[in-house]
């Protein structure tokens, strides 16, 4: 009975290790990308002035930053150690965060951020649009110098539809849920609001309570 008793806790024994190391094995760690940005040090993008949005900004309305994560902090498995050289001479590999030059080994991933794609050649500047469809709106101005011909003509004839149809664009570009033909953004000074739309996702959306 006693050797009985002594062979099922070796059994258990060697199931419970194996069960714990394959937990080890199967512990996830957290995404580089998905760092808090207080975890985070990425290189500061310069602003294209044409544009007022970043220089790498693409067409797909997005731009992206070279980052490391700070010294101690455990991200795609490994425990980061930022090393920073204050002396060194800044070029197209090093990477400036908070004042200091860090080496290009410190740079572990590319973050992708937001931007609003502007046609430098065809800009459309908002306080030009939304100044055109409260004034001249009747006459269509508003969607010629969006890019719009078809409409702007069918308001020139109808005097906006009635002024209706100038009304409602008014109320469409101000949210700025009319824009440029092209697809691109509006051009918008440093002190003019741009509307951003949030829709639910798995970072926003809760269930609600039951």
């Amino acid at each position: 009975m006693k050797m009985w008793n002594a062979l099922a806790l070796t059994v258990f024994a060697v199931a419970l290790c194996c069960a714990c190391v394959g937990c080890v094995g199967e512990v996830s760690t957290t995404p580089c990308t998905e760092l808090f940005a207080s975890m985070v040090c990425c290189e500061t993008v310069p602003f294209d002035v044409a544009t007022n949005q970043p220089m790498n900004c693409l067409e797909n309305n997005t731009y992206t930053q070279r980052c490391f994560a700070l010294a101690g902090v455990e991200c795609d498995g490994v425990v980061h150690e930022a090393i920073h050289d204050a002396s060194a001479a800044p070029d197209n590999n090093t990477v400036e965060c908070n004042g200091v030059l860090y080496h290009p080994n410190s740079t572990i991933f590319t973050k992708t951020n937001k931007c609003y794609y502007v046609d430098k050649e065809n800009k459309k500047r908002f306080g030009t649009t939304l100044a055109l469809s409260v004034f001249f709106g009747a006459l269509g101005f508003d969607r010629f110098y969006l890019g719009y011909p078809a409409i702007g003509l069918a308001k020139l004839c109808t005097l906006g539809f009635f002024f209706i149809g100038q009304l409602v664009d008014i109320v469409l570009i101000a949210l700025q849920v009319v824009g440029p033909a092209d697809g691109t953004a509006y051009f918008m000074e440093p002190h003019e609001p741009r509307v951003v739309r949030r829709m639910a996702d798995a970072a926003t959306w809760y269930p609600p309570e039951e």
